[in-house]
C-alpha cells in the first residue's frame, strides 16, 4: 500500500468475502502498518513468524545499543520492555566507549599511513600527505558504502542508490526504518546463510559507526582549528585598528 490511501477497489473486493468482518480487516491492516514483514507471511500463507532467532536478536541488540532503532522489532511483553530499558541504559554508554576505542585505533593507523611517503611519486611532503589522505578516504568509502551497497543491491534486490541511502541513514544513526535488511529478501533460501548474512551486516554497522565517528571528529577538529585561526586573525586586526 502506498502512503495515504488504499487502492479504490480494495474495500470493494474485501466486501465479497463475508467471512472477513470489518474488525478483523482493520486489525490486519493495523498490524501490516506496524510490521510490514507480516504481509509477506500472510501472502505466502505462513502461520509461524520467528523473528527472535539468533540473527534477529543480534540485529535488535545492535539497533538498541547504537540508538539506530529501525523500528521493525520491539519488545512485546512488559518484562521484555523492562529488560530492554535496563540493557539500553548500560549498553549505550559501553557501546560508545567501544566505538570510541575503535575510532582511536583507526586514527592511529591512519596517522601512520599519512606519515608514510608515497614511493610511486616524488612530490613534496605536503602533496604526499594529501595523496595519502585521499587514498584513505577512497578506501573508507569503498569498504563502508560502495561494497555493502553492492551486496544489499544483490541480496535485498534494491536499487543501488536505495542501498547507498540505507547505508548512510543507518551509519548516521538516523534509522528511518523504511529500509531494513533481512525482511523481504528471498535470494538466501538457506537458513544458516541468511543468519550469517544478517550477522555480518550488523558487524559492518558497528565498524562503519566507528569509521564515521572518526570522520566526524576529523571534520569537527578541522572546523574548530579554522575557527580558532579566524578568531586569532580577527583579534589581531582589531588590535591593529585600536592602535590607530
Amino acid at each position: 500500500f502506498t502512503h495515504g490511501y488504499l487502492p479504490k477497489n480494495f474495500l470493494t473486493k474485501s466486501c465479497r468475502y463475508p467471512c472477513v468482518n470489518r474488525t478483523d480487516l482493520y486489525e490486519l491492516l493495523r498490524k501490516a502498518v506496524v510490521d510490514s514483514e507480516i504481509v509477506n507471511y500472510v501472502v505466502d500463507n505462513k502461520t509461524h513468524l520467528d523473528r527472535w532467532d539468533f540473527s534477529g536478536s543480534f540485529g535488535f541488540v545492535v539497533s538498541v545499543v547504537t540508538t539506530i532503532g529501525f523500528g521493525n522489532m520491539s519488545p512485546f511483553t512488559l518484562e521484555g520492555k523492562v529488560v530492554c530499558v535496563v540493557y539500553a541504559m548500560f549498553g549505550i554508554p559501553l557501546t560508545l566507549l567501544v566505538l570510541g576505542g575503535l575510532g582511536e585505533k583507526m586514527a592511529s593507523c591512519i596517522s601512520k599511513i599519512r606519515k608514510c611517503k608515497n614511493p610511486m611519486c616524488h612530490h613534496t611532503p605536503r602533496v604526499n600527505h594529501m595523496l595519502n589522505v585521499f587514498y584513505i578516504i577512497i578506501l573508507g568509502v569503498v569498504l563502508i558504502f560502495v561494497a555493502p551497497a553492492a551486496m544489499f543491491t544483490y541480496v535485498e534486490q534494491w536499487y543501488f542508490m536505495e542501498a547507498v541511502y540505507f547505508c548512510f541513514t543507518t551509519l548516521s544513526t538516523i534509522g528511518f526504518g523504511d529500509y531494513v535488511i533481512g525482511i523481504h529478501e528471498t535470494r538466501l533460501t538457506n537458513v544458516y546463510t541468511h543468519e550469517f548474512y544478517e550477522v555480518i551486516a550488523y558487524v559492518w554497522i558497528l565498524l562503519g559507526l566507528a569509521y564515521l565517528s572518526l570522520v566526524y571528529r576529523y571534520i569537527t577538529d578541522t572546523m574548530f582549528a579554522k575557527a580558532q585561526e579566524v578568531g586569532r586573525s580577527t583579534i589581531k586586526r582589531l588590535g591593529s585598528v585600536a592602535k590607530l
